[in-house]
């Protein structure tokens, strides 16, 4: 559904890079990142809701590849540290426009299960070859306030 909705709001990547983890590997962080937000969570209460956020994760998935299945660039993080991926991840970035085209930053959508690491990745390619990190929950927030219409359809891919 976020696919579809950045399609309505007209934005287009240059690449969209997929974090791929171990899905073990996303459940652990997820579960970290669950009870720093409410540390009474654990046990099969902690296990089924990482659980139910990693197959959410899962069905958008599909929606982004089914929108945005020619700009995919699919990229294995798994057991890499993340300098290594930031690395690999400008190797993607590089790229190539018509001959006298003016110069644009490009345009990068980073996704990936639930702690795969996007947000760090994100940062890091931010900070170090100076592009501008633009939320996408962010971006759709503001159109559910712009534009009604759309708000009902987004609100419920982003809640």
């Amino acid at each position: 559904m976020q696919a579809l909705a950045l399609q309505k709001m007209g934005i287009v990547p240059d690449r969209l890079i997929h974090l791929n983890v171990k899905p073990s590997a996303s459940l652990a962080r997820l579960k970290n990142n669950l009870i720093g937000i409410n540390q009474a969570l654990y046990g099969p209460e902690l296990e089924e809701l990482a659980n139910q956020c990693l197959q959410e994760y899962e069905l958008n998935m599909r929606g982004v590849r089914s929108a945005f299945n020619q700009f995919i660039f699919d990229h294995n993080a798994t057991d890499k540290a993340q300098s290594d991926v930031e690395k690999e991840l400008h190797k993607m970035l590089y790229l190539r426009y018509k001959n006298g085209a003016p110069l644009r930053p490009p345009r990068v959508i980073i996704v990936g299960p639930p702690g795969s690491g996007k947000t760090e990745q994100a940062n890091a390619l931010c900070e170090t070859y100076g592009l501008v990190k633009i939320s996408v929950q962010d971006l759709l927030r503001s159109e559910i306030q712009s534009n009604p219409d759309n708000g009902k359809q987004i609100s419920e891919c982003i809640d």
